[in-house]
This record gives C-alpha cells, sequence and structure tokens, in this order.
C-alpha cells in the first residue's frame, strides 16, 4: 500500500483529541459515610462496570474517526489491484514524436500518421474520469495542452493539426518532462507511453546517466507508472536532404552580386543520378541544377544572384530525388539587403595630393567601383570630413565612424563619439605619427572605452636598419576574417604585408578564438588596466596585437595599432587590403543587426526606432498561425523578442506602411539518416527504462488490461468513516436512554 498524499499522515495523530478531552472530563466523585450504603453495593458495582465499558466503546470509536479521517484524506492506494478494461480512470502520458523523421513514408503510410492513429486509440480508450496528457517530443518537448485534460474529444480533435517536422527528439528531455507531468496526475492507474520511431542519433545521445536519472525520478514516486515504448519505424530508407546553405556575405548592397553554396547529402546507400536543385527567390525561380550524389556522399552547387531591390528576401532551396523523406528536402534563408552602409571618415591628416591623405586608400577600398566609374554597386557610402567639422548631424547620418590618425578629439565631440558607439554604432581607429599617446590612453581609452588597449609605445621602425614585422597566419575565427582561411595554412595572403611600424599594445587576455568569453565578462578592467572586454583579431609575428576589438554598450569598436596609409606599413598596396576593410567595416556595422537565419529554439529579435513602441506588429508563423507583438522601449530603440521558434519555416514581422521582415528558422539535419535501432537494441533500452514494448496501440490496450495497477481505495475508507459517524451517535443517544 502506498499513499498519494504521506504529509496528510500525520493527521493520524489527531486520535489523541478525544482520550485528552475524555482524560479532562473524567467525572470526579466525593465520599460521603452512610450507615445503608452497603446496601446498594452490589448495584453500583454492576453499573460501574457497564458505564466503563460504554465509555471505553465510545471513546474508541471517537479516536478512531479523526484516524480515519486523516487516513482518507492521505488518499491510500492499494497496489497489485488487478483490473478490468474500463474498471477505473487512469492518468497518461504519451510521448508523442512528431520530429521531421517521423515524416518518412513507408508501404503503410507516415510513421507520424500511425503515431497518431495509436495516440486517438488509446485516448478514446481511456475511462470515464481519465486524465490524459499528451507531449510533443521534436525539438523542445512540450504538451499539447498546459494541463492534462479529462476530455478526451478535445485531444483527438487537435491531432489531425499537430505540427510536424520539428527538430529531432531529446529522449532524456523527453523521458524527464513525462515523468514530471504523469507524478502530478489526478489518478493512481498511471501509464508514461513513448511513441517514436527510435532514431539511432536520438538513442545513441540518451547516455546512461541520463536513464539513471530517469529511472530514480520514477522509483522516487508514491506511485510509480507503467512505461510503455510503441516503435513506429516503417521501411523507409532512401533519403536525400539539403545538409547546409552558406552566404558569401551577411550584408548586400543593391546590385551587388551574392553567392550562395548549396550542400546536398545522399543519407541513404543508393546512388542518386538526378537529383534536381532549385533556387527560389521571393517565390520566384531563378535558378535550377542537376546533381549526381553518390551513396552516402555529398555534392554542392553554387548560386549567385543580384538583388534589385532594398529589404528582407527570402531564399529558398528545393531538391527532388524521389526520396523516402520530403521534409529536409527544402531549405530556406533569408538575406537582409540594404541601400547602403554610411561611413564617416574623420581624416587626421589631409592632403590635397593624391594618395597622400590618411583616407584616400580607405576611399578606394570602401568604394572602388564609384571611384573607378565602373556600372556596378558600391554597398558603402562614404563620407570625409576633418576633426573640427564632427557634428551631431554627422553622427546621426553614419553607420560606421573611421579616425585615420587623429590627433585627439574635443571633449564635446568624444562625448558625442561615444554615446554614437553605445546606442549600437561603430568605430574603427587607426593610428599614426599624430597620434597623441597620452590622449589616447587617458580619454579615449580610460575614461571613455573607445580604444580597447592601451598604447605602451612604437614597434619596429622606418629606418632601414630597423626591424619590422609580418601578421601571423593563422585560422580565424572572427566572422570578418574567416574569407582568409585557406586550408590549414590560414591567412596567408595577409602574412605577405610587411608593417614597418606600429604601435605597441598592451597584450589583451583573450584573443579571437575566445573573443565570445571577453564579450560575456562585465568587468571594465583587472587590477593591471588591461580591459577583459579586449580581444586580437590580427597579430603580429612579434607577439604584438594589430588589430584589436571590444564591446562598447549596443555597438563595437575596432582598433588598428599601425596606420590606414602607405606611411608605415605597406598593407594598402597590396590587393588584400580592398576585402580586409570592407570585411572589417561590413562586420562592425552589422554586428548590433539581430540575425535573419536562427536555428529552432533561437528567439526572434527584431529591433526598431523609439517610437515604433506604440505600434502592433503582426508575426506570421509557420502553419497559417499569427501572433500580434508589441516592441518594447529599450533605451534608444525598442526591441521586439519572441522565443516560439520551435516550428522551422519562414517567420514575418509585417507592420502598417513598412515592408515586412523576414525570419528563417532551420532545424539540424540530425535525423536525415534514416537509421533505427533493431527489436533487440529497443528491448535493451525498454529493460534499462524498466518498460515494456509493444507494436502499437492495441497491443498497450491489451497489456494494460492485464497489469496490476495501484487502485485508490479512500472511497471505502470515507464509506467507513461515515459508518463510524452514524454508529457513535446511535450509541450516545442509546447509553444516554439506559442511564436515564
Amino acid at each position: 500500500m502506498n499513499f498519494l498524499n504521506v504529509a496528510l499522515l500525520g493527521g493520524l495523530a489527531a486520535f489523541a483529541i478525544p482520550l485528552i478531552i475524555h482524560l479532562l472530563n473524567r467525572s470526579k466523585f466525593k465520599t460521603l459515610d452512610w450507615g445503608a450504603m452497603h446496601l446498594l453495593d452490589s448495584v453500583v458495582a454492576n453499573n460501574s462496570r457497564r458505564v466503563r465499558l460504554e465509555q471505553l466503546l465510545l471513546l474508541l470509536i471517537r479516536c478512531a474517526i479523526p484516524a480515519l479521517l486523516a487516513f482518507c484524506l492521505a488518499r491510500p492506494v492499494l497496489t497489485g489491484w488487478q483490473s478490468l478494461p474500463g474498471d477505473a480512470p487512469a492518468s497518461t502520458v504519451i510521448l508523442l514524436d512528431n520530429s521531421y523523421s517521423m515524416d518518412a513514408i513507408g508501404a503503410s503510410g507516415t510513421r507520424i500518421a500511425e503515431a497518431v492513429d495509436d495516440t486517438r486509440l488509446i485516448v478514446d480508450s481511456s475511462g470515464k474520469g481519465s486524465d490524459t496528457s499528451v507531449i510533443l517530443t521534436g525539438g523542445s518537448p512540450a504538451p499539447m495542452f498546459d494541463t492534462p485534460v479529462f476530455d478526451s474529444k478535445s485531444i483527438t480533435d487537435q491531432l489531425p493539426f499537430l505540427d510536424s517536422g520539428r527538430g529531432a527528439t531529446s529522449l532524456a528531455d523527453s523521458l524527464e518532462l513525462g515523468a514530471s507531468v504523469v507524478s502530478a496526475m489526478a489518478n493512481s492507474r498511471r501509464n508514461l507511453i513513448l511513441i517514436s520511431d527510435f532514431q539511432r542519433s536520438d538513442v545513441d545521445a540518451l547516455t546512461p546517466a541520463a536513464i539513471e536519472r530517469f529511472r530514480q525520478q520514477i522509483d522516487s514516486q508514491a506511485v510509480p507508472p507503467s512505461i510503455t515504448l510503441i516503435q513506429r519505424s516503417g521501411d523507409a530508407e532512401q533519403n536525400i536532404a539539403i545538409e547546409d546553405v552558406q552566404l558569401s556575405t551577411r550584408a548586400l548592397g543593391v546590385g551587388q552580386q551574392l553567392k550562395v553554396r548549396v550542400r546536398v547529402k545522399n543519407y541513404g546507400v543508393s546512388d542518386v543520378s538526378e537529383a534536381r536543385l532549385q533556387f527560389i527567390v521571393d517565390d520566384r525561380l531563378v535558378g535550377v541544377t542537376e546533381l549526381a550524389v553518390a551513396g552516402d556522399a555529398t555534392a554542392q552547387a553554387l548560386f549567385v544572384h543580384k538583388f534589385d531591390a532594398a529589404g528582407s528576401h527570402v531564399l529558398k532551396f528545393e531538391v527532388d530525388a524521389g526520396d523516402d523523406l520530403k521534409t529536409d528536402n527544402q531549405y530556406l534563408a533569408v538575406v537582409d539587403v540594404i541601400d547602403s552602409i554610411e561611413v564617416l571618415m574623420i581624416d587626421g591628416d589631409p592632403s590635397r595630393k593624391p594618395m597622400e591623405s590618411e583616407t584616400d586608400f580607405l576611399a578606394v577600398a570602401l568604394t572602388p567601383f564609384s571611384l573607378g566609374q565602373m556600372p556596378l554597386a558600391d554597398l558603402v557610402e562614404t563620407r570625409i570630413v576633418k576633426t573640427d567639422e564632427v557634428d551631431q548631424q554627422t553622427l546621426e547620418w553614419a553607420r560606421v565612424v573611421i579616425m585615420a590618425n587623429v590627433a585627439k578629439l574635443d571633449d564635446e565631440r568624444t562625448a558625442k563619439l561615444q554615446d554614437f558607439v553605445q546606442r549600437g554604432g561603430g568605430l574603427i581607429v587607426f593610428t599614426g605619427n599624430k597620434v597623441d599617446v597620452d590622449w589616447y590612453n587617458r580619454v579615449l581609452h580610460q575614461q571613455r572605452g573607445l580604444f580597447p588597449l592601451p598604447i605602451q609605445g612604437i614597434g619596429g621602425g622606418l629606418d632601414d636598419g630597423d626591424r619590422g614585422a609580418r601578421i601571423v597566419a593563422q585560422h580565424f575565427e572572427h566572422p570578418a576574417l574567416q574569407i582568409f582561411n585557406s586550408g590549414n595554412s590560414g591567412s596567408s595572403e595577409l602574412a605577405q604585408a610587411d608593417i614597418a611600424q606600429w604601435y605597441v599594445l598592451t597584450k589583451p587576455a583573450s584573443t579571437s578564438d575566445n573573443r565570445i568569453q571577453a564579450v560575456s565578462n562585465k568587468g571594465k578592467a583587472d587590477a593591471s588596466g588591461i580591459d577583459q572586454q579586449a580581444s586580437t583579431l590580427i597579430r603580429l609575428d612579434s607577439g604584438d596585437p594589430l588589430w584589436v576589438e571590444k564591446p562598447v554598450g549596443k555597438g563595437f569598436v575596432m582598433a588598428c595599432a599601425t596606420t590606414a596609409d602607405a606611411d608605415w606599413n605597406n598593407l594598402p598596396l597590396r590587393p588584400v587590403f580592398l576585402p580586409l576593410v570592407q570585411q572589417l567595416v561590413t562586420s562592425i556595422a552589422t554586428r548590433g543587426v539581430p540575425a535573419s537565419n536562427l536555428t529552432a529554439g533561437e528567439t526572434l529579435v527584431a529591433l526598431y526606432d523609439v517610437a515604433a513602441a506604440d505600434t502592433t506588429q503582426v508575426l506570421s508563423l509557420p502553419g497559417n498561425k499569427q501572433r500580434s507583438l508589441r516592441p518594447v522601449a529599450d533605451q534608444q530603440r525598442s526591441v521586439i523578442r519572441y522565443a516560439g521558434t520551435n516550428q522551422p519555416g519562414l517567420y514575418t514581422l509585417t507592420q502598417p506602411d513598412a515592408p515586412p521582415r523576414h525570419f528563417a528558422v532551420e532545424i539540424d539535419r540530425g535525423e536525415s539518416k534514416l537509421e533505427t535501432i533493431d527489436a533487440e537494441q529497443l528491448q535493451t533500452l525498454a529493460d534499462a527504462l524498466g518498460a515494456d514494448v509493444v507494436t502499437d496501440g492495441a497491443a498497450f490496450l491489451a497489456l494494460d488490461s492485464s497489469r496490476r495497477h495501484g487502485r485508490e481505495i479512500w472511497r471505502l475508507v470515507l464509506f467507513a468513516l461515515l459508518g463510524l459517524l452514524f454508529v457513535e451517535l446511535f450509541f450516545q443517544q442509546r447509553f444516554s436512554r439506559v442511564r436515564q
């Protein structure tokens, strides 16, 4: 026997209350000597024995009443009860796998259709008073309803509309959630049912430690549920999928060329000679190619496209190869095309001679087509000013500010520049011979935080005998520099540049390979004055940082330890300078922009002006669903955050008089290999979980009718309690009449 409310067993102590009352209210007699008393001794003795027996009987009944009440409230469960079908209500949790591998088509239909039929049969067969919870396990496990429901029809009505095609099932998380839900349900007859195809990748991810935690969770329950596994795997084997899509750039301008590399993988064993891959942009077919993909191999296709309008554009890729699983045959991506990136360049050493101003090489690198009068579009729009021309209007126009060999700024302009960066702008600082080192260290670095690291001195030299340095060839982790990774050698092109002279910066605590950890550190600086948020992007073979970066508020600051012109180095004279500068400017301009391509479960974030906080946005979800959202004011902007992106597909934010914003949500392709565990492996898993294995819903009902479940007996105890109350009343009245 077990109890569902063990704590209430403490109420058994209430049996002492009638006993204490009895002892406190016993009659106290005063003895008087009377000569004829001896004539009544026999009568008094007989009556005293009868009264004591009556009082003892009433005392026992009265002590039993509160004890029986506490026993009833503790909800006793008699285990080992043999039930008949429909004999008693049951609490059932069904873990229904709706991951995308369940969409695979076999001879008898899709796996998910068979699993839904099993669920419907089990729910429809539940007895009166039964409560049921269906938990969808694909991606992140979540109940179909917030609480278990007693109306089976409400579940069966929703089953045809459940969202399939979710990400891989986490068996550990699903079993843990199922055990937690069933432990709080209403009935003592309990079932935990897992219906899945049991993909090998999902089962392999279920560690022995997770199984042990699940068993402990089940064993700790007052009434453990019966656990059942139902496998729906079918005979699907052949599958080809779009494994990944890589975009050549994150920021793209109108008229610029986008290169898209699509990787298609054949997860089956048979070769596919004609896989038709389509490239669709904004619902318009723009490219088609045929691929031959050998069994268990990968093929790639390259598409090129130009956009003639700014805004959010949807890319859709579809492959058709007649395989058994269609869900992973398509892939969505979103490209945000912008009109331009406005770059304000502050020239610290202007000159009228060609290519002698500090910003001349930068202007050529950022706007090569405009300066060359070529019929192609530049992403960057530049504006060059002197230090005394920097004002609020120019800063509001710019998305990125470049300081090129600027000696220093006055306090008012420095404060405006700091506010610009903290609100999400990007700042790039090039050094040079005009730099006021004391002002850079004291004001720009220490007070304003706009220079990542303090300057210690000068490295190298401009004389013939001085030893210069070169960039270390490495594998770059920073997104802006990944285009320079080539095989194992890394940045070989960058390593050819000669750096004659540079400022020696204090070495930061982090480099680009642990940049995320450094950014998450909220500390300003350690005891030595080294900024813990600064990180090295490019390093010289002397060990000194060349390019460093740090976050400031919602924006970022980059600094180069050498010049933007050819005075201290020959990097501006080399072809690699153009992509380097463009990548760094593009990266810092878009670092604060939330991603449009998400993995299922990631939070969708959209930024708006502060005025948008009073508007209502409509978010269209996959499956023709909609949500109304309102931006929340956040300092100098307003933000929409939506965490319910578990369903892969296209999410679109719309508002009146504004173009739509698209977000593509995709899932990992871990379940694309249609390999399920066999019957022997399934039984091994069931033994580890303490579960039974059946083939379908009908087999579960047959098994359940033969099981011994716990049976609550509190109703019987309640009837016994009511009976005692009537007995106590009857004896009380009867004994009172006898005494009278």
